[in-house]
This record gives C-alpha cells, structure tokens and sequence, in this order.
C-alpha cells in the first residue's frame, strides 16, 4: 500500500521523445534516465528488484534457508556464462523434479568477472552443519548435494522471513551485470510467479503496520500479507 497514488490499473502510458541526454521536465523538476557501465538502465533494475521482491514475498511460506553458491574453477568455468547456464540449470531442474526443490536465485558476478548465486531455497536438498556460524551466530550448512563448487546455507529464522525477502534484491545494484539476458532465476513446483494484483483504494493510515519511505519518491509504503509485515 503507498501513501499516494501511484498505480495506474489502464496500464496506459505517455511517450515523449527523448533527447541523447534523457532528461525530461515535470512540474519544474528535471527527471532524468540514469544507465550502468553495462549500458542498462537503472529504474530497469529498480523494476526487476521489486519483481524479485514480490515474488520472494509471494512465496514466503516456502523459503527455509539463504544460500550462496559459489563455483569452483576445477568444476565449471565460472566465467563463462553459456555453460553456467546450461549447467547450472539443469542441476536445478532436476532437483526440482527428483528433490522437489522450490527457489529464487540472483546471479551476481565477482570483482574478477566469476559468476556466483544467492538466494532463497525450501526444503529439498541435502545439508550438513559446517561447524561454522555467520556473523549473527546462525549456524551455517554446506549444501551436500551441490556439484560445482561449495554452497554454503542458513536457515531463516521464523519472523525474519521478509527480512530475508529484501535481502536477496540487495544484490542487484547500479553495477548489476545482466549476466544470463535475465536478472533472476525462480523455479519450483509449488512456486508462484505470476504475483495477483488487485487493486484497492484503501486509507493508508488504517493498515497496522510500519511504512518505509521510498528514497527520492515523495511517498511511503507498507507491505502486508496474511499477518506478516516488514
């Protein structure tokens, strides 16, 4: 829910023929498109950080650990995306199929160019505790079951599940590469991609939970699913 109204259920939208520089004028205030080094353009970015999110959210009943996959260079050439890709991906196909696997992945590439994962996976695979603890004394797990390098895993803590929603979009940044022509990977038997929308004009200041202020929006919003809230 946003503090101001901010969705347009027509889906109608203005053109206006944008100069080398894009920038445009509204109400005296210069808005202007912002691109990456990779040539992509931020609010594109922004749009597909608040997909993830969304359907994170969505799903949040199934997610039971954080994870980060990393690949080891012996297992995989971890630069070269094409093969990523086909790898990769079938290990997550049949663990959906054999494991019933259900997750949301981001591809994020290291400062050398090597590509890693993280993400929010259910129930499926195979762990077995590292002895090790991460910096807020969660015990960490090493994914058994994952061929290409380590994967290391920690369980979500029950009412930090939406904490864990935002936590997978913090990788996606204005240095984001899009490394596989998409900026997230989601798959499972029980997943739900497709997030319903229904839209409601409701009094803001009725629903009981805290907003968060949008930066350089002008306007809040509160998130809220069945008793669950940021």
């Amino acid at each position: 829910m946003f503090s101001k109204r901010v969705f347009n259920p027509e889906k109608w939208e203005s053109y206006d023929d944008w100069t080398q520089t894009e920038t445009k004028q509204t109400d005296g205030s210069t808005w202007e498109r912002t691109y990456n080094d990779d040539g992509q353009r931020l609010d594109n970015i922004k749009r597909s950080r608040e997909k993830v999110f969304d359907i994170a959210f969505a799903n949040i009943a199934l997610w039971k650990y954080m994870v980060t996959f990393t690949l080891d260079k012996e297992k995989i050439d971890r630069y070269d995306a094409d093969e990523v890709r086909r790898r990769f991906q079938k290990w997550l196909e049949n663990a959906v199929q054999r494991k019933e696997l259900n997750y949301i992945l981001v591809a994020e590439p290291h400062k050398d160019g090597a590509i890693h994962f993280h993400g929010l996976l259910s129930d499926g695979l195979a762990y077995q505790d590292s002895g090790r603890v991460d910096e807020d004394g969660r015990k960490i797990y090493d994914v058994l079951d994952y061929p290409f390098g380590f994967a290391r895993a920690v369980p979500i803590d029950e009412g930090t599940e939406s904490n864990c929603c935002k936590y997978i979009t913090k990788y996606m940044t204005k240095d984001f590469t899009k490394i596989f022509g998409r900026m997230y990977w989601a798959g499972g038997k029980r997943l739900t991609r497709d997030v319903r929308c229904e839209y409601l004009d409701m009094d803001y200041t009725s629903v009981p939970v805290e907003g968060t202020e949008v930066p350089n929006g002008g306007y809040s919003v509160k998130y809220w699913l069945k008793g669950v809230t940021l």
